[in-house]
């Protein structure tokens, strides 16, 4: 919303459009059911509890991922399969978030929840991965329904959220790791984050340029 009003300019901040009031009521969905602040904190453990109800060991596998190089050494990425590349690499960033819980719980067992600043990088992974894989989901939907062809600025929508994904997912990664492993396997976690969001280059100016060219032309909102 804030872009949005950028956008309209000072008709943005005016009651006179609608962007006012879509400005003042985005702030609640922040607030009804609790902060953004404190359901970031709930993510991590709440996401790990389910886990262990489910029989996944989010520690062994952490620790399998540290200290078996065979099980990150990730197939090739598919080749002219479009959407078998992207759930290649939506494969990828779950990885790194359930690495990064087994790591944090095996330091802190039960003691996490006071790790806030941690909590908060590891909850900011997981709602990345979530709207990577719901944005995948729904672009595959669409190419199953109207042909892959016509999908093309679908797909740069796509490219673009997928690769700004893994930049974020990195980021946040090493920002946990370095926030707490300070032992010999520092170099060796940081690593393995290099490898689960590592996805091919996309030159995002073009591939924005034809999404804002498209809504130029529509004059709308048209997705």
């Amino acid at each position: 919303m804030d872009e949005a009003v950028q956008v309209f300019g000072g008709m943005g901040f005016s009651s006179e459009t609608d962007v006012d009031r879509a400005y003042r009521d985005s702030r609640i969905n922040r607030i009804f059911e609790g902060t953004n602040e404190i359901n970031r904190l709930l993510v991590s453990d709440t996401t790990i509890k389910k886990a262990l109800k489910t029989g996944f060991d989010v520690v062994r596998y952490a620790n399998s991922i540290v200290r078996n190089l065979e099980t990150v050494e990730e197939s090739t990425v598919p080749a002219n399969d479009y959407f078998a590349e992207k759930r290649h690499y939506v494969k990828n960033f779950k990885k790194t978030a359930l690495f990064l819980l087994g790591t944090l719980s095996d330091k802190f067992q039960r003691d996490f929840l006071n790790e806030q600043e941690i909590l908060f990088n590891i909850s900011d992974v997981i709602m990345v991965v979530y709207g990577a894989e719901s944005a995948l989901l729904r672009a595959e939907k669409l190419a199953m329904k109207n042909g892959f062809e016509s999908t093309g600025l679908i797909r740069d929508m796509l490219d673009v959220y997928i690769y700004d994904s893994a930049c974020h997912i990195n980021k946040s990664a090493k920002d946990a790791i370095n926030s707490f492993v300070t032992d010999a396997d520092h170099a060796t976690m940081l690593e393995r984050i290099e490898k689960f969001t590592r996805v091919a280059p996309v030159n995002v100016k073009e591939a924005r340029r034809r999404i804002a060219n498209k809504l130029i032309e529509e004059n709308q909102y048209c997705y």
